[in-house]
């Protein structure tokens, strides 16, 4: 079913190029919303209801532009949701695709190239390994290189949040218990490669 674009989130600190692309998407009576904060972009799709939002992710710290990605998907009705950035790592480009993003570009789209990812949006579904497989072309079997990715991901935001796990699981969308099943699980894999590494050392 093909979905009809009339209203457009930007998340982007940029003034003049939000300016453009209001402009271009003018002609096409396509409205555009601009918001510079999670409570900014929340209020735009609960008063506006945008089919689409485009997110820059360096808008943001990265703990927080992941939450701000999560809780626009989980609105109701939620956006089709796109981000840009030229920093983004494997893990990330799986998270991102795993919370419902439709669209990862490595640079700001052309202002007239807006409406053209707008409407692809719309009308696609999400999928993560196309997402996984665009950034890590050279990654091993599948199901192994999402499990890495995800300790991996854990890690950089653990990190960020002072190893805090209750603070990790909201960012992340998934309970303490499960962050702290994810360390405990990780930990008994290096002690049994240890384990491994001493018995080749003995033999």
């Amino acid at each position: 079913m093909t979905i009809e674009v009339q209203g457009v989130l930007l998340v982007h600190e940029d003034t003049s190029w939000c300016r453009r692309v209001a402009r271009k998407l003018a002609d096409l009576d396509v409205a555009v919303h601009v918001a510079t904060s999670t409570s900014g972009a929340l209020r735009v799709v609960e008063c506006n209801r945008p089919e689409v939002a485009l997110v820059d992710l360096a808008a943001l710290p990265t703990p927080d532009c992941f939450g701000l990605v999560r809780s626009v998907v989980n609105a109701s009705p939620a956006p089709a949701v796109g981000v840009w950035s030229h920093r983004l790592m494997p893990h990330e480009a799986f998270l991102l695709g795993q919370l419902g993003v439709r669209r990862l570009l490595a640079t700001r789209p052309q202002p007239q190239d807006v409406m053209t990812h707008a409407r692809a949006m719309a009308d696609t579904r999400p999928d993560v390994v196309p997402h996984l497989r665009a950034f890590a072309p050279h990654a091993g079997p599948v199901r192994e290189t999402l499990a890495a990715i995800r300790d991996l991901f854990l890690d950089q935001v653990l990190g960020a949040v002072d190893e805090s796990q209750s603070a990790a699981a909201e960012i992340l969308g998934i309970t303490r218990q499960a962050v702290a099943q994810s360390e405990r699980a990780k930990t008994g894999s290096i002690s049994r490669a240890l384990d491994v590494d001493d018995e080749a050392d003995v033999g």
